[in-house]
């Protein structure tokens, strides 16, 4: 027979981080402005793990291989820390007082830490920071009289000690994993687009769309990524349309309906890419909206429905089938209808 084992976690967490910064602008001419930052920042983790007994006593005795693993756990302490300086330079320059066009190259980070779900001893390890290098450049624009507005944007971003967390641990004690890692180094591009536009006679239209591509420069093949791989939660294009009428009904009030439009192509949702089971496809979903305003704005009153057609969609789908055999999905709200009141006082 299987004999099963209980046990309580009381880990204690403490983090510190403490930085410093500075910011410049330099107005170098009355259309030419000069853009400088710097960013000291210094973090400390250190984890403490608790594996007791339900009633809080020492776990021994223990007849399962498994339960002494996890009992050797307890007690033991892993340390992350970490200083860097980031930086900031840029300049954006004003064609008119309706046309600014900016350039920027930055950094930045994810923090470093210790594997907070370790299983066995010799998963509690620490990992590094991810750092990130970007250039961006961009167009911000007023058009036609201030009735509409066109932004856009390049970009280019430099990854390096991707963090990823891994469920194949080869050097570990324990088959369960799951211990997060710097995997490798990779790079994204890629542009975006806004626009908001009013016609005038109470109608508003805006729309957006982003183009997105990632690559891996490098990888470490014991995390089981490779090179030809997605970064979860890359959907190479996001795109969102809305229009809206308000409706004068004179001294009666403003009566506007508003319909929404938003596109997301597939993703994964896991660093290990697996068509079969954390694959999400892209979606389309529609969202309406009837709102009343009072004649002196004091109050309004909304009706709404979220995904109009009642479309069927996952939100993500993760699986562990080397450990434990488990695959799931997250299911996206079906049609939901809302009412909301608002007042002005």
């Amino acid at each position: 027979p299987t004999l099963l084992y209980d046990f309580q976690t009381a880990d204690r967490v403490e983090s510190r981080s403490y930085a410093g910064f500075a910011h410049v602008e330099w107005h170098l001419t009355d259309k030419l402005n000069l853009i400088g930052g710097l960013r000291y920042t210094n973090d400390r983790k250190i984890y403490r793990f608790s594996r007791r007994n339900a009633d809080g006593s020492v776990i021994s005795g223990v007849p399962l291989t498994w339960n002494f693993l996890v009992a050797s756990l307890d007690g033991l302490t892993g340390t992350f820390k970490g200083d860097r300086v980031d930086y900031r330079i840029g300049a954006n320059y004003a064609f008119s007082d309706d046309v600014m066009a900016y350039a920027q190259v930055s950094t930045g980070y994810k923090g470093g830490g210790v594997n907070p779900r370790p299983f066995v001893a010799d998963q509690v390890t620490p990992f590094d920071p991810e750092t990130l290098l970007t250039v961006e450049g961009g167009v911000k624009s007023t058009l036609m009289d201030g009735a509409a507005t066109l932004n856009a944007a390049v970009f280019y971003n430099d990854y390096k000690g991707i963090q990823r967390t891994v469920y194949v641990c080869p050097e570990s004690a324990s088959t369960a994993c799951g211990m997060p890692v710097n995997a490798g180094d990779g790079h994204s591009y890629g542009a975006e687009f806004e626009t908001t536009i009013k016609p005038g006679g109470g109608w508003l239209l805006a729309g957006s769309l982003s183009l997105l591509d990632f690559k891996y420069d490098s990888i470490n093949p014991a995390t089981g990524v490779t090179l030809d791989m997605m970064a979860p939660f890359h959907s190479k294009v996001t795109a969102s349309a809305s229009v809206q009428y308000a409706a004068d009904l004179g001294n009666s009030g403003t009566l506007t309906p508003r319909v929404d439009f938003s596109y997301q192509s597939s993703f994964y949702y896991q660093a290990i890419n697996n068509p079969a089971y954390n694959l999400i496809d892209g979606r389309a979903l529609v969202n309406a909206r009837l709102t009343y305003d009072s004649p002196d704005k004091a109050w309004q009153l909304s009706a709404g429905v979220a995904n109009l057609f009642n479309k069927y969609y996952l939100i993500g789908a993760s699986e562990n089938i080397a450990n434990f055999g488990l695959s799931s999905v997250i299911v996206g709200p079906p049609r939901t209808w809302s009412v909301s009141a608002r007042f002005n006082f």
